[in-house]
This record gives structure tokens, C-alpha cells and sequence, in this order.
């Protein structure tokens, strides 16, 4: 390759299912059952859906219902109880509820007054039906309902109806049964080793940005703490206002990223490195300050490694492979830049085999390595981004595109709206699942 890159191919990531030695492609979950599959039986016997849709909409609704239970002739899903182990409860005649979009928070709460653990409600409907609820219907969920042991599960009516009796539907069933099972807090996957040589912290900040009615300028961010195996540990929302005149971008102010980072720290002790991975770019004397004060108030001469890294989605980049008759760039493909050795592109999405069979240009991703006293190079930490992106339980697809310390992060920053109040300026989320 001409210019300023260098073109290094990382392996695929593998992930270990609870039978088969370790694999790369989430899909083989139909044949290699999920992580958690005999740990999962001793716990749970019959997993309970309810379904809220709207008018003409119930007859496709117990359709898809049917193929999500007993699977499809021929293909490569052949039902949950096949794959999960565990059975699922639902009579169409009684489990289908019909509803207006406006009142489907109402029917859902009245729903899971009816249940209990471990059970999904369906919300399947056009996407008028359902984008007004699912920001409200998901805060729903991460403020009580996961609770009691119920969670979630939005459809778009159109997805089912351009893939349903068409190649691909099979797929659709298998994505939208594995998410139920992780949020019935089974485990599909993990990854067959952990992303670091050595245990540590991986940190992902992610921001949403709003504008009062008063046109006050807020933004709420969001922190996810993983382990070194990417095993979620917390995630912390809080709510930020714009100073006058604010031009910085988007950061946790100076004081409170040092009083966060304290308290993670102070909570995972001995921990011999520190990854943070943020949406927006660092700022010098805000957060990326309030990072190394905090290393140096825990730790003072024996802090441990640390790398502070901006991983971008929006660029201008694309790349394509012309020894491949679609032009297709493969995943995993790193663009080392030799002229800027701390700036690299990495297609976390491309083709995963000969050919892509999709449409469009792989979006690769720009790592921007703000500062690292670590032994890791910009091909360790490319492969570890390109680890976190298959810890996605909301998809079996090999491109999935954003690691998950900032997809999740940026799903609870976005949620925070619903969270979050004058009186309740920060809170804890424990579980990731409650943001699938």
C-alpha cells in the first residue's frame, strides 16, 4: 500500500460457546449451545413472553412468535428449546395484546404486573408504533422492571415482514432469540481469552447532547467499567451543564472525573493497567487531568499503566481490497499510519469470508491514542477494540462494528434523559443486558 499506512491483518477474535473448542462466528451458538446453556437449565426451566402490538398486527405477531419457539424448516434455527435448552411459555390467544402507540407504557406495566422472572414482553409494531415508547419503555426497564426479573424485547414490524419466508430470516430469529436469553441473564458467549496479558480496568465514556426548552445546553455522560475478559462491571450516568460560552466539546469536567476515577480505583484495587476509551476527543485540562491526578492519589509512585484512547466513528476514511471481485475490504484490517504513529484506522466491519454480500462501504473506525505509558502498540490496542466489538449478545453478526465500552455507553448516555432528574443527577447501572 502506497502513502503513509501499512496494512496489517489482526486475527478474528474466537469466542468460547459451552460446547466446541473455541469458534469465531457467533452464529455456530444453533450448534455449539450458549455459554451458560447447563448452568442456565439448573436455573431456569420456562422463560414467559407476552406480546403488545398494534391492529392488523396480531396475526404476524403469533407467526413470528411460533418461528422464534419451534424455529423453520430447513434452516439453521430450529427453535429456542433446541438451542437454549429451556422452554417458553406463550398462548397466542391470551399472551397478545392489542394497543394504541400511546398507550403501550400502560399495557407493559400492567403486563409485568402479571409475571415474573424470567419473563420478555415483546413490544412488535411499525415503527411509528414503537419509536415514541422506546426511550421511556427501556428507562422502564433499568429503573424497576429488571427488578423483578422482566425485561424487553422491541421488533419493527418491517424487519420481520422484508426477511419473513426470504434468506436471512432465519438470522433474525437467531439474533432476536439470543438477546432474549442474555436478558434472561444467560451468557451466549465469551471470549475465549481475555483482551489484556494481564488483569486490568477497560473504561468506555461515551456523551448525549440536549437542548432545554429554556435553551439551556446539557449533555449526559456515560461510564462503563469492563474487565480484562470484557465482563461488565457498572456503568455510571451523570447529567452536565454547559458553561456560558462552553467550547471545549464534550468531557466530565476536571473535578469530577478525578472524584470518579478515585472511586473506580479505590473500589479495584491492584490493578496493574488502565484503559479508557472515549467517544469525543480528550480534553487536557479537564478529563484527561482528572485521570492521572486520580492514579497519582491512589496509587502516588506505583500507579499502574494506563492508555487514554478516542476512538472515532464519524471519518472520512474508506478502503477497498481490489483482488476481491466486490472490492470488499476484510474485517480486521488495521491501517498503521507511519507518518502519525499514535493516529490508526481499523475496519471492524468488512467481509468475513470471500465475499460480503452486503451493500455499501465498510466505515472503519480511527483510533486516536491520546497518551499511553503502556507496553501495548497500536496493534495490541486494535486488537483488543476488535475483541470488545464481539461481546455484542444483541446480534450473532460478525460485523458488529463499535466495541461495547462505547456502544453501551452511548445507549445509556442516550437513556440518561429518561433517568436522571433535577434531584437524581447520577446513578448506577449493573447489568449490561438492561441496555441491549
Amino acid at each position: 500500500m502506497n502513502g503513509p499506512f501499512k496494512a496489517i491483518q489482526l486475527y478474528e477474535p474466537k469466542i468460547q460457546f459451552f460446547q466446541c473448542t473455541p469458534q469465531t462466528n457467533p452464529r455456530l451458538i444453533h450448534r455449539c449451545k450458549p455459554f451458560s446453556y447447563e448452568v442456565f437449565l439448573n436455573q431456569v426451566e420456562n422463560i414467559n413472553i407476552k406480546v403488545i402490538t398494534e391492529e392488523n398486527s396480531e396475526d404476524l405477531a403469533n407467526k413470528f412468535i411460533r418461528n422464534l419457539i419451534f424455529g423453520v424448516n430447513k434452516s439453521p434455527y430450529f427453535g429456542f428449546n433446541n438451542i437454549f435448552g429451556v422452554n417458553i411459555n406463550f398462548n397466542p390467544t391470551e399472551d397478545i395484546k392489542i394497543t394504541t402507540s400511546q398507550d403501550v407504557g400502560i399495557t407493559a406495566k400492567e403486563l409485568a404486573d402479571e409475571l415474573s422472572y424470567p419473563s420478555i414482553i415483546f413490544i412488535l409494531g411499525s415503527s411509528n408504533f414503537i419509536s415514541p415508547t422506546y426511550p421511556p419503555l427501556k428507562a422502564e426497564v433499568i429503573g424497576s422492571l429488571s427488578k423483578k426479573g422482566i425485561t424487553l424485547q422491541f421488533v419493527k414490524r418491517e424487519t420481520i415482514e422484508n426477511y419473513m419466508n426470504k434468506y436471512g430470516y432465519e438470522y433474525i430469529l437467531l439474533n432476536i432469540a439470543t438477546a432474549v436469553y442474555a436478558k434472561c441473564n444467560g451468557t451466549p458467549w465469551k471470549l475465549a481469552g481475555p483482551t489484556l496479558a494481564t488483569n486490568g480496568l477497560i473504561i468506555g465514556i461515551s456523551f448525549h447532547k440536549r437542548t432545554l426548552e429554556d435553551r439551556t445546553k446539557i449533555y449526559y455522560g456515560s461510564i462503563q467499567v469492563l474487565d480484562e475478559y470484557g465482563d461488565h462491571l457498572y456503568t455510571e450516568i451523570r447529567t452536565y451543564r454547559f458553561e456560558e460560552g462552553e467550547t471545549k466539546g464534550l468531557y466530565i469536567p476536571y473535578r469530577i472525573m478525578k472524584r470518579i476515577m478515585t472511586g473506580i480505583l479505590g473500589r479495584f484495587k491492584n490493578v496493574p493497567l488502565i484503559i479508557v476509551h472515549k467517544s469525543a476527543q480528550y480534553v487536557e485540562d479537564e478529563d484527561a487531568k482528572g485521570i492521572r491526578e486520580a492514579l497519582d492519589e491512589v496509587y502516588g509512585d506505583e500507579k499502574p499503566y494506563y492508555l487514554l484512547l478516542h476512538i472515532k466513528r464519524n471519518i472520512i476514511y474508506r478502503g477497498y481490497d481490489p483482488s476481491i471481485p466486490d472490492n470488499s475490504i476484510k474485517r480486521g484490517v488495521l491501517l498503521l499510519n507511519q507518518d502519525i504513529n499514535n493516529k490508526h484506522i481499523l475496519f471492524t466491519t468488512g467481509r468475513t469470508n470471500n465475499q460480503r454480500k452486503k451493500l455499501g462501504t465498510p466505515k472503519p473506525l480511527e483510533l486516536f491514542i491520546y497518551e499511553n505509558n503502556s507496553p501495548l502498540n497500536g496493534i495490541d490496542i486494535a486488537q483488543q477494540a476488535l475483541a470488545l466489538t464481539k461481546l455484542d449478545w444483541n446480534t450473532t453478526e460478525m460485523e458488529t462494528r463499535t466495541p461495547i465500552t462505547l456502544k453501551y455507553s452511548r445507549r445509556a448516555a442516550q437513556l440518561a434523559p429518561y433517568l436522571l432528574s433535577e434531584d437524581t443527577t447520577n446513578m448506577q447501572i449493573g447489568d449490561i443486558r438492561d441496555l441491549m
